[in-house]
């Protein structure tokens, strides 16, 4: 049998992450796993220390991809043939583990433990994006994935090391996709997936981060346009600029001006966070994996 690892991330799971855990325990334990705690601000980590769960504390809030990427560095630099995304929230049941090993021993890259393979998809609002994803994916790479957006996978080594040296990588369905036209082959088995024990999902989470970032994105722009409303209600100032500065246009020089000018810092901001995105992701990474080894360490003396 491969050597599996099962990764699961956790972000304010203090009250699913012991039951989680401890049924896979009792009841699994021919797998291993770490909890990759994602900087949680409740008690999921020190639940974990009390109990003696195999943990990974990341210092800061990486997000699930960041997240679920460490603990693919861990299978990395541990020698697992193979590594599960399982969710801390109890909605993943541990029985669908060994026939999805099975089909990744039969020669698939990437197994998606999907709702909908011999189920019919609910057609309903929340499943509107489902569908969507899954036309697209279609549509670039061929293939049918029923379930684009399960998050229970299961990776091949080949997949863990991928996974773990990319920073751009996340459990996204675009990097299936993009994994699909590169040539891994993904499949999928049936699985049932039940209601999280307690709680708000971490997808739900998620989604509520990044429409702060479109809102106050929003806001930016429209406060844009009313500098830009101003101008155009007062083009004396615009006339006294251009003059000013010698320029033969008086009022579309300024105004293109100020886009190229707001369009080089848009540009220069964003290549800036994401480096230090990149460089955070990756010092928070080492971090906890490095605290996690002295942890091991100070347990088996």
């Amino acid at each position: 049998m491969s050597k599996l690892l099962i990764v699961i991330p956790a972000y304010n799971e203090e009250g699913n992450i012991v039951h989680v855990v401890n049924e896979l325990v009792a009841h699994y334990p021919q797998y291993d796993y770490v909890v990759v705690n994602d900087g949680s601000r409740d008690h999921t980590a020190a639940l974990c220390r009390q109990n003696g769960f195999r943990l990974i504390d990341l210092p800061v809030n990486l997000g699930l991809a960041g997240a679920f990427q460490t603990g693919l560095r861990y299978a990395a630099e541990n020698g697992y043939d193979c590594a599960l995304q399982f969710d801390a929230d109890g909605q993943h049941k541990p029985e669908y583990i060994q026939p999805m090993l099975d089909e990744l021993e039969s020669g698939a890259d990437i197994v998606i433990g999907s709702r909908f393979l011999t189920v019919k998809k609910p057609k309903s609002l929340r499943m509107l994006g489902s569908y969507l994803i899954s036309w697209a994916i279609r549509l670039t790479t061929g293939q049918a994935i029923c379930d684009p957006t399960s998050g229970m996978r299961m990776f091949n080594r080949r997949m863990v090391e991928e996974f773990a040296l990319n920073l751009n990588y996340g459990p996204e369905p675009d990097t299936i996709s993009y994994l699909i036209k590169n040539g891994a082959v993904v499949r999928e088995i049936q699985v049932q997936m039940g209601e999280r024990l307690t709680g708000t999902t971490l997808f739900i989470l998620r989604r509520v981060r990044q429409a702060k970032v479109q809102i106050e994105d929003s806001i930016f722009w429209l406060l844009f346009s009313a500098c830009l409303l101003f101008l155009s209600l007062f083009p004396e100032i615009t006339t006294w600029v251009a003059r000013k500065f010698g320029f033969v246009s008086e009022i579309n020089v300024v105004y293109l001006a100020i886009i190229f000018l707001l369009l080089i810092k848009q540009f220069y901001m964003s290549v800036r966070l994401s480096q230090m995105d990149s460089k955070l992701k990756s010092l928070a990474q080492k971090v906890a994996l490095n605290e996690e080894k002295i942890e091991r360490g100070k347990l088996d003396l």
